[in-house]
């Protein structure tokens, strides 16, 4: 009875302690399965709820059945054969397995399969452990996909090193970069090519210093703050600076030209700066060269110009010459055939006038001896009007005579102007010289009708004898006096003003000035750029050559060494200015006129101030 109570406990023990070893393998999470390997096929004959959880499978639905339905389609997995010789050899065996849950997902099947003998060593059964191992097996994959990604990224950056480092050392660029704190980290071969040493320790304050550097002027060293490098490691960007390299004294030196920039992390943060530069000293020697040949060029074509503006001048001066000398001898000749019967009628004047009075006298005396004449003579008396006779015979007689005075006035006049072909300087009266000009365009100043002539208002202050070339001096002045009365007939005339032209003369630093003003239209800003360039006109063909103020400027400032300023408004009338020493010295100046000069305005040729001379007065009484 004790031992049939002993084997009840033994039992009830061992029932305990199965139940507790089935609790166990339910509540944990790892799939068991337990295998009849007595049967055909064999099924299983045992599952747990962590299995049932791990496949999506009840336990009614895999008793009985060959745990390879969980592999689906996939059934020539490597693991498989490994699974298969383990069950020939009744060994236990540990793999890897794709199985496919209940609903078709996939998941990884970590399988331990154990064999159980029984008490004589028989095969009874085969235990299956079974692990998810889907998130381990996706990780490993995951870890395996980044391990060779970044393998390969280490190839291809290694490669791309490669390459940048063959790219550097064959750039024919010097590449220079300098981290935030500006000390140097690459360099490559043509930058110390270029240089001429390579990469030092020093700081960014002493790469003058180091490297030779230089403004493009060779002389003035390079500020350190503002070397393109050492703006770019404080986050500036420069372009095409150009740096003159010098390493030593003994350097012929080179020309750089540098593009800098800041480099910066992902984040935007300053880690430094790169400087790219290449040699332009070739493309500087060339510009240089280009400049001397510009500037040659430039030389050569003011010389041109000069050469063809003497030629013009030349050319324009000997016509002008020629045509003036022809009309001085032409009005020489008619002064002179002119002066000798003037001469002969005037010198006897004072004797005809003697002799009528004479001849008055005498017949007074008859008058008076014989008051009463016979019928016959006083007939004649009446007939001839005696009375008017004798009271106008001597204001006939005054009358000739102011004619022949002014008929000799005429080839005074006449034999001064006739000085044009003289070619040697004299000291002369400035007076007579316009006087005479005036007298030979009398005709313009008289043509227009009675009320609308043009009015001369002379203002001369007393003036010693200048030396100059009178003739050529004249021939200035009919210019100026030309201009001036087609000025006034164009504008002032048509407008129904009186025309006038004011002369004033005086002097000034011992320099005579004579002052010739119109109120006529005046000229544009155009006009006034150009007036002194040969056969440059405003006037219709035929009526003017464009020479007349080009010859006016070589006679004054060429050959007397003079100045000629103007001063114009259109609407408000012209002024010019002639200035000439009161004795000439053995040289004389030359400038360039303005059409030659680029500027407009020089010593020679320049535009009067407001209110200096005649003009301003013409202007002011017309506004």
């Amino acid at each position: 009875m004790l031992k049939n109570i002993s084997e009840t406990s033994e039992h009830r023990h061992v029932l305990e302690m199965l139940w507790l070893c089935d609790r166990a393998m339910a509540a944990t999470s790892t799939g068991i399965v337990i295998a009849d390997a007595t049967k055909p096929g064999r099924p299983l004959i045992y599952c747990n709820s962590g299995f049932e959880r791990m496949t999506g499978y009840s336990r009614d639905e895999v008793i009985g059945r060959n745990c390879r339905f969980l592999q689906g389609s996939d059934n020539d997995q490597p693991a498989i054969e490994q699974i298969r010789q383990a069950l020939r050899d009744q060994t236990e065996c540990r793999v890897i397995l794709k199985n496919y849950r209940k609903d078709g997902t996939l998941f990884w099947n970590e399988l331990t399969i154990s064999p159980v003998l029984d008490s004589n060593g028989q095969l009874t059964h085969f235990i299956g452990v079974q692990n998810d191992i889907t998130e381990r097996v996706e990780a490993e994959a995951a870890l395996k996909r980044t391990t060779q990604e970044l393998a390969n990224s280490e190839a291809a950056l290694r490669k791309q090193t490669n390459i940048l480092q063959s790219l550097l050392d064959n750039l024919a660029e010097g590449v220079v970069v300098a981290d935030e704190g500006g000390q140097f980290v690459l360099f490559n071969p043509a930058a110390q090519a270029l240089l001429g040493k390579g990469l030092t320790n020093v700081s960014s304050e002493a790469w003058t210093d180091q490297y030779g550097c230089y403004l493009p002027d060779k002389l003035t060293p390079y500020p350190p703050q503002e070397l393109p490098l050492a703006q770019a490691i404080q986050g500036k960007s420069v372009d095409s600076a150009e740096i003159f390299i010098q390493p030593s004294q003994n350097s012929e030196g080179v020309f750089i030209c540098v593009n800098a920039r800041p480099l910066k992390d992902e984040i935007g943060s300053l880690k430094g700066g790169v400087a790219v530069f290449r040699d332009i000293t070739e493309r500087k020697r060339s510009e240089e060269a280009l400049r001397q040949s510009e500037a040659q060029l430039r030389e050569q074509t003011i010389q041109l110009k000069q050469a063809l503006y003497d030629l013009q001048q030349t050319q324009a001066q000997l016509l002008q010459s020629e045509k003036m000398s022809s009309l001085g001898q032409l009005v020489a000749g008619i002064a002179h055939e002119v002066n000798n019967p003037v001469s002969f009628i005037y010198g006897n004047l004072a004797y005809a006038n003697e002799y009528i009075q004479d001849l008055l006298k005498l017949l007074n005396l008859y008058q008076q001896q014989y008051p009463n004449p016979g019928t016959e003579i006083e007939d004649e008396i009446e007939e001839v009007g005696l009375n008017f006779l004798l009271e106008d015979l001597p204001k006939l007689m005054s009358s000739m005579k102011q004619g022949a005075e002014r008929i000799r006035q005429i080839v005074i006049s006449l034999r001064n102007f006739a000085r044009l072909d003289e070619a040697e300087m004299k000291s002369v009266n400035i007076h007579e010289g316009i006087d005479s000009t005036l007298l030979i365009l009398q005709h313009r100043l008289k043509q227009q009708p009675l009320d609308s002539e043009i009015e001369i208002i002379k203002e001369y202050s007393k003036l010693p004898k200048v030396e100059c070339y009178p003739g050529q001096l004249n021939q200035v002045f009919i210019n100026i006096l030309n201009n001036a009365i087609d000025a006034v007939e164009e504008s002032a005339l048509k407008r129904g003003e009186k025309g006038q032209i004011i002369i004033r003369t005086g002097i000034q630093d011992e320099r005579v000035f004579i002052s010739i003003a119109d109120n006529g239209g005046g000229m544009s800003e155009e006009v006034s750029r150009h007036m002194f360039d040969p056969f440059y006109t405003t006037k219709p063909v035929g009526k003017g050559t464009g020479l007349g103020l080009s010859i006016s400027y070589q006679v004054v400032v060429e050959k007397h060494g003079g100045r000629l300023q103007y001063i114009s408004a259109p609407g408000k009338g012209t002024e010019f200015r002639i200035e000439i020493p009161l004795r000439q010295k053995n040289q004389t100046s030359f400038a360039v006129p303005n059409y030659l000069s680029g500027n407009g305005k020089n010593a020679a040729i320049e535009r009067l101030g407001e209110g200096k001379t005649g003009v301003s007065n013409l202007i002011s009484q017309r506004e």
